[in-house]
């Protein structure tokens, strides 16, 4: 029984020769592999499309370009001064529009107000100066 043993034994230990296969003219195909697909971690945020703003329209901002734009509008002789009058006092929904032609409006009254006061200032020192450089003068027209 124990010489069973060990010719099991012998026999597990040697190794098992297979029979040579003939090369043949085919080629030897190998295994097609699918490529792994690994998970997709995005590099960048996806943008998502901005939710409908819960402000009404009347109270959306303007932006710096509107702003540049209307300043440029409001500069043009009396078309300025007209298209400033309809904004301010009804032609627009956006109220910070409507005060920034009001504004502007109010900037234009002062620089009048201004104008006309600092004229008159002027115009008066001036009358005065003339009065008294005549005065001192006959410029020969007796005593």
């Amino acid at each position: 029984m124990n010489e069973n043993n060990n010719t099991e034994v012998l026999n597990e230990q040697q190794p098992v020769q297979q029979p040579i296969q003939e090369a043949t003219t085919q080629p030897v195909q190998q295994p097609i592999q699918e490529p792994v697909q690994q998970p997709v971690q995005p590099s960048a945020p996806v943008p998502v499309a901005p939710a409908k703003p819960s402000v009404p329209e009347e109270y959306m901002p303007v932006g710096v370009g509107g702003y540049i734009g209307y300043s440029l509008l409001f500069g043009i002789p009396c078309i300025g001064l007209i298209a400033a009058l309809v904004i301010a006092f009804g032609g627009n929904k956006r109220i910070s529009l409507k005060n920034f032609a009001k504004a502007y409006l109010l900037m234009i009254l002062i620089a009048v107000v201004l104008t006309v006061v600092l004229s008159l200032v002027t115009g008066a020192a001036l009358f005065n100066i003339f009065n008294q450089i005549t005065e001192s003068t006959n410029y020969g027209l007796g005593a």
